[in-house]
């Protein structure tokens, strides 16, 4: 269950990464081509959303493995009272004249302390091994996800913006994209379960034709 819960984990994460990175760095662009004037903030917005939704999906398969087991009472009175100073936390920088989306930020903050409480419950109630969750999850989606982030990003100091610097983020984000994630953020096993889908799922193309 444990290992499924990790490898759902970066595999949900890497998902999102191939999307997101290429629209989080082109984001000014596409926003002036959909909104021709887009509002104060809504870039801003839009990429701590984007680091919310990334950071959120490192933590719901465990979520899933602790529901699982069923001791669920703590774990949901912890998560429950994080998630109720959210409001309360936001109305304060608000009040205190904070920027608008101060509120992302105390989403992300509260993101950051509902992983540890989950992975702490897991070790507890699922026998997670904290070290090795860092080190085969954690680690390995956020090293192609800089990598990845940095080398899409180039183009933005080479060209001016437009429709041929969009194409070429997109294009430069795929291949890099790929190339991490494969070499870096599959395990062995993990190259060789996706290897044989994909060989099963060719042959059965294949014999339809």
């Amino acid at each position: 269950m444990l290992k499924t819960s990790m490898t759902g984990a970066k595999i949900g994460f890497y998902l999102l990464m191939l999307f997101f990175i290429p629209v989080m760095v082109e984001m000014p662009y596409i926003f002036k081509i959909w909104l021709k004037n887009p509002p104060d903030y809504t870039i801003v917005f839009c990429r701590l959303l984007f680091i919310r939704f990334l950071m959120e999906q490192l933590i719901i398969t465990l979520g899933l493995s602790i529901a699982a087991v069923g001791n669920i009472r703590n774990y949901s009175i912890c998560q429950s009272i994080l998630y109720l100073f959210i409001l309360p936390a936001g109305y304060l920088f608000y009040s205190l004249q904070f920027p608008a989306y101060s509120l992302h930020i105390v989403f992300i903050v509260a993101v950051g302390i509902s992983f540890v409480i989950t992975i702490v419950f897991a070790n507890r109630l699922c026998g997670l091994s904290i070290p090795e969750y860092l080190t085969h999850v954690v680690l390995r989606c956020i090293i192609p996800f800089a990598v990845t982030l940095v080398v899409s990003a180039l183009p933005l100091l080479l060209m001016e913006s437009g429709l041929y610097r969009l194409l070429l983020v997109f294009l430069i984000n795929m291949f890099t994209f790929f190339g991490t994630v494969w070499f870096y953020g599959l395990s062995y096993n993990e190259r060789s379960n996706l290897s044989q889908m994909l060989v099963t799922l060719f042959n059965r193309v294949k014999i339809k034709k």
